[in-house]
């Protein structure tokens, strides 16, 4: 009868040991976010005459990549955030001085407040205003011997900007692990329209040093207005 027992637990034992274990209960992490990066893409407008000597005209493309982090959490779901950005822009021309053309370059550094609304669960409308400072640079193509070689011309012009958009993004806790890992992690688009006032860019002309070249003193180019609407767009990542 002992043997009998024995053997009808061991049966038992084997059984619960051979039923499928409940799954371990799924952990929620932190789904709050922080922190934004993007590569953003901008469509500028320039009015100005002076820029129908260029290839892309009176519509400029700036490329660029930013950083953000929301620093005041506000009732109503919104957010307050700043932002730091760098940007670079080239066009060229063939028929800046005459027969003579050439390239020019900007540079672009800003920062940026960015008041943001969590308005539904993948939408998020949004206000920004930003400043900062593009630096110029324009070469000039040489022409060959008996024509002044010119220096690269360099000024700067400051900004202020003011935009509205929105981004689209993926829901809360998309990429959620069973685990609670990559809970604030999302992906999103975004997209703004602004206007921004520039200071105008006014860009000298001097000749290289050497023999034979003609001296210009304090020569300019012309006066370009920087002041315009501009399109943004951007893929975001947002943690």
């Amino acid at each position: 009868l002992r043997a009998q027992l024995a053997a009808e637990r061991a049966t038992q034992t084997e059984q619960r040991a051979q039923r499928p274990r409940a799954p371990a209960p799924r952990r929620h992490g932190d789904a709050t976010q922080h922190v934004s990066m993007g590569l953003e893409l901008s469509a500028v407008d320039r009015p100005d005459q002076g820029f129908e000597r260029f290839e892309d005209g009176h519509t400029g493309t700036r490329f660029g990549l930013f950083a953000g982090y929301d620093v005041l959490r506000l009732p109503a779901r919104l957010a307050l955030a700043i932002e730091l950005g760098a940007a670079f822009e080239s066009d060229t021309s063939f028929s800046l001085l005459g027969d003579r053309g050439g390239k020019l370059a900007s540079q672009t550094l800003q920062a940026a407040l960015v008041l943001r609304w969590a308005a539904l669960p993948f939408l998020s409308p949004q206000l920004r205003a930003a400043g900062g400072i593009s630096l110029f640079q324009l070469e000039l193509d040489e022409l060959g011997a008996g024509s002044p070689d010119y220096e690269i011309s360099r000024a700067s012009s400051g900004f202020g900007a003011l935009g509205a958009g929105f981004m689209l993004h993926t829901p809360p806790r998309t990429f959620e692990t069973r685990g609670g890992q990559l809970a604030s992690l999302g992906v999103g688009l975004l997209i703004e329209l602004g206007y921004a006032l520039r200071s105008p860019l006014d860009l000298p002309l001097h000749t290289r040093s050497g023999p034979g070249a003609i001296a210009l003193v304090d020569s300019r180019l012309g006066r370009l207005d920087l002041s315009g609407a501009y399109l943004r767009t951007a893929l975001v990542i947002r943690f």
